[in-house]
């Protein structure tokens, strides 16, 4: 429950920290336009304009502090409950603490040898990969070797070796886009490892990968406006349909996503494509715009 806490915390005062950073950027913007016309009229240098601004905020910081935490809990609170991440917390109670405990082994031939159910386990790191300590442990072993009886054991203590580490189990357990991009490729790998699908996360890494991509392009899109003149008329109709544009990229961005699941489309191949479209599309009207405007 410590580190439950403290997660909570963390992201709390992240997001009044940054909620206060906005503020104040924004009154001492405007402190330092009021401050800039006093000094200018009194001839002294700029610099004196940002020193009284800067002495400003603390006082600006101080009344605006219990707006910003409301702000900042909200934000922290909303963005924990949209991430799933409140569920997450009712599965893993602390550091390396799992509860509610499944497990099924079986034979080469896919045979089902033994159960293994517990309330709670400790995951500690080890050699190749990570051992559970699971409490209070029911062993179900299935007949074999033409036994017929199932056999039923409670141990309080139980020691389950597997390849598996923490850094996958909290994988497991994390919802996809609370994922970051290294937790993705191992996830991913050990899916393919156990040969099962792993379209969904490719597809999210892959996105992750090209967002750099993707700002270029987006700086491309905003290159043929630079040719928009104000005095042509329409600028605000101009500029809204660019704003325009940017959300249909990032709408035709999910669309995709979700018809390559659907399609099983190449996971790469499907996180490029929005992203070369309106990159051609951008050239395209950057190239008419140089020759005929």
């Amino acid at each position: 429950m410590k580190t439950v806490r403290r997660l909570i915390w963390r992201d709390v005062i992240w997001s009044v920290m940054f909620v206060s950073l906005a503020f104040l950027s924004l009154f001492f913007f405007t402190d330092f336009l009021g401050e800039l016309e006093d000094v200018t009229r009194r001839g002294y240098p700029i610099w004196a304009a940002v020193a009284g601004a800067l002495l400003k905020q603390p006082v600006r910081f101080y009344e605006l502090f219990p707006i910003t935490v409301l702000i900042g809990t909200i934000y922290a609170m909303a963005r924990l409950a949209e991430s799933s991440e409140f569920t997450i917390l009712r599965t893993v109670e602390g550091a390396g603490v799992l509860t509610q405990i499944r497990i099924f082994e079986h034979d080469a031939r896919g045979h089902l040898l033994r159960r293994i159910e517990a309330p709670s386990a400790q995951v500690q790191p080890a050699p190749g990969g990570s051992v559970w300590q699971l409490k209070d442990a029911v062993v179900s072993d299935w007949p074999r070797d033409g036994s017929t009886a199932l056999q039923q054991s409670k141990v309080p203590s139980y020691a389950w070796q597997t390849s598996l580490d923490e850094r996958l189990v909290s994988a497991a357990v994390s919802p996809i886009d609370s994922m970051s991009t290294p937790e993705l490729w191992r996830y991913t790998q050990h899916l393919s490892d156990q040969e099962q699908t792993t379209q969904r996360y490719e597809l999210q890494f892959w996105k992750r990968v090209l967002y750099p991509f993707a700002c270029i392009v987006m700086l491309a899109l905003a290159l043929p406006f630079a040719y928009l003149h104000a005095r042509a008329g329409g600028i605000s109709l101009k500029v809204f349909g660019g704003i325009m544009l940017g959300i249909s990229f990032v709408l035709l961005n999910n669309v995709v996503g979700h018809l390559s699941l659907l399609r099983d489309w190449t996971p790469w191949l499907a996180a490029l494509a929005p992203s070369l479209l309106y990159l051609g599309l951008s050239m395209a009207a950057f190239v008419w715009l140089v020759r005929y405007r």
